[in-house]
């Protein structure tokens, strides 16, 4: 049986007269518990016989798609290519998947001792590796996202902005948390501040709500257009694969997004007690080549953010980064992007929290609270908690529910 590879599976082809064909092909194959399955179809020139996902070991399954399909055949089709003869290529077909597809689909190697590859190569040093994955980890509006974007601009523009060094990267960055809006808005700002003309270069996948798998068919499409880039997922809280805490959750998030693409980087909160470690199974730790954990300070329109390597296989750890941006106008507009020192932000190297920025955290985590509330959740006087949202021109009062008055973060420190 002359069996053809493809990019996602194998397939033959049954020749039917002159220049025509029926093609059979299985794709996504994979073995589960219960036994090997694909997604198989039958194909005469352009027009669908059948397809269906099974398990390609059971008989009665073959034999129910070949039915189906032979029906679609018509004239002389039919009787050159009778249902018994379809129904014989398609079981030699899924036997051939269950017997080499998976002992032919990777190669074994021995080390050439000649070969040397170099050191390690940054995308984005040192927070993006090439071959490796990143997760950048924070609490909840703490900037992280808006790093995250100008990170995609400055690698697929090769520019490196406010970072150390940049190689220039085809980007993908797939969005499954925030609207296309934001997006807009924010990369709008962001070629501004960095003094990028025209397009970023940055390649944007938009599936608010739709998780990992849905997407992953799309990535592979991207690379096949482009071929090795930089996929950057916002964020693994909305990935749809089950619980964060759970092992098999997190293995599965990594196993695909190593399958999706070489290099590969990812948003992630922190618990809500403690923003030294990213939240859930200790899977996603071990599955990444890069931590980085993402620290906020806010003052007036300036969001100092800090940068940590907090693990490194590739490399050893780098000195904490230092970024500022700065926003203006009733929208919180992003003017301004630089790099920052480390002395001028004392609280992102261990100093105290200030009440502000004690006040900041618990607001932008809950979304919007009374005073009354933000001072019970931080452990401050209420006086103190009133006088400070009144006085400081980062909260907006958003009316009343009941007595109280409601109090919110205003717009550029919600991310």
């Amino acid at each position: 049986m002359n069996v053809t590879s493809l990019p996602d599976g194998i397939a033959f082809n049954r020749p039917i007269g002159e220049g025509s064909g029926v093609e059979i092909a299985i794709r996504e194959i994979r073995r589960e518990h219960t036994g090997m399955h694909g997604f198989v179809t039958l194909m005469f020139g352009d027009t669908i016989l059948g397809y269906d996902t099974f398990n390609i070991g059971r008989g009665e399954e073959r034999m129910r798609l070949v039915k189906a399909s032979h029906k679609m055949l018509s004239g002389l089709s039919a009787e050159l290519y009778s249902v018994e003869a379809m129904r014989h290529d398609l079981d030699l077909l899924c036997l051939y998947a269950t017997r080499h597809y998976e002992q032919n689909r990777f190669q074994t190697e021995e080390i050439d001792p000649t070969e040397h590859p170099g050191p390690p190569v940054y995308l984005l040093r040192p927070f993006i590796i090439r071959g490796g994955g990143s997760i950048l980890f924070a609490p909840p509006k703490s900037g992280k996202s808006f790093i995250f974007q100008i990170m995609a601009v400055c690698v697929a523009q090769g520019i490196a902005g406010p970072f150390e060094a940049v190689q220039k990267t085809p980007v993908l960055y797939v969005n499954l948390e925030r609207s296309r809006e934001e997006f807009l808005r924010r990369e709008a700002a962001i070629r501004t501040c960095l003094g990028v003309s025209g397009g970023s270069g940055v390649r944007y996948l938009h599936a608010r709500g739709r998780g990992l798998r849905a997407v992953t068919p799309t990535i592979a499409a991207w690379h096949r257009e482009v071929g090795p880039g930089l996929v950057l997922y916002d964020s693994i809280s909305r990935t749809g694969l089950g619980k964060l805490i759970d092992d098999d959750v997190a293995n599965a998030f990594t196993d695909t997004v190593n399958g999706n693409s070489e290099t590969w980087g990812a948003l992630a909160h922190t618990p809500r007690a403690d923003a030294t470690h990213q939240f859930g199974s200790v899977h996603y730790e071990a599955g990444q080549d890069i931590g980085v954990r993402v620290a906020s300070e806010h003052r007036e329109a300036e969001l100092g953010v800090m940068l940590k390597v907090t693990m490194a296989n590739a490399a050893g750890l780098a000195p904490p980064w230092f970024t500022r941006l700065m926003f203006d106008g009733p929208d919180g507009q992003l003017i301004k992007i630089e790099k920052a020192k480390p002395n001028d932000y004392p609280t992102l190297q261990g100093g105290k929290p200030s009440l502000i920025d004690d006040l900041i955290s618990y607001v932008g985590e809950v979304g919007k609270a009374s005073a009354t509330e933000i001072a019970k959740g931080t452990g401050h006087h209420r006086v103190s908690v009133s006088d400070a949202l009144r006085a400081d021109k980062r909260f907006a009062s958003i009316g009343k529910e009941g007595r109280e008055v409601m109090w919110s973060l205003k717009p550029h420190l919600e991310e």
